[in-house]
């Protein structure tokens, strides 16, 4: 595919195979997210590769989190605890904490294109993607889990990345003439 097929044909995935992504793939899809534009070279992106113990904890605090608002049936308690446990690949993205507001937003923005370096590479490659950035990613009790001090880095993602099981169709945009204008 060339990039305006990636960029156009891209999906968000909700629901992956079982199927394991090569470590080999993850790992060159990183690579690429770390060349993402990042003003003054302040190199923000932090990833972090879950292993299974780990999953099962996130598993374990999503699940507390989100039967407290309301009760889960078994079927949703399934479909949490499936893309949490069994999808190939959790990635925790985390920038570097910068006390300059300015510098900060420059840095979310490298975060932001790290993931869609990652995402363009993977799709190209038959593999999905989905970026979350939920209430977990600011839960104390995560950054325990995954042993960051918040001091130093914040959470700003969970990138889960497998096969597809199943792809949603185009959801239709407003025409971009509506969103330019002239000066």
């Amino acid at each position: 595919m060339n990039i305006e097929d990636l960029i156009v044909n891209r999906r968000t995935i909700h629901q992956y195979t079982d199927k394991k992504v090569d470590e080999s793939l993850i790992d060159r899809a990183l690579e690429l997210g770390h060349l993402a534009p990042n003003h003054r070279l302040t190199q923000p992106v932090r990833y972090i590769k879950t292993t299974d113990k780990t999953r099962e904890k996130l598993f374990d605090l999503a699940y507390k989190m989100k039967s407290a608002k309301t009760p889960l049936s078994p079927e949703k308690t399934e479909l949490i605890k499936k893309l949490y446990t069994q999808t190939s690949h959790l990635l925790v993205l985390t920038q570097k904490r910068d006390e300059n507001p300015l510098v900060a937003k420059e840095d979310y923005a490298t975060l932001s294109m790290a993931i869609q370096n990652i995402a363009l590479f993977l799709w190209e490659k038959k593999v999905g993607t989905k970026w979350t950035s939920g209430g977990i990613i600011r839960e104390p009790s995560t950054y325990e889990i995954l042993s960051i001090n918040p001091n130093e880095e914040l959470i700003e993602a969970f990138l889960w990345i497998g096969y597809p099981a199943k792809i949603k169709e185009v959801i239709p945009r407003d025409n971009v003439k509506n969103f330019i204008r002239s000066v």
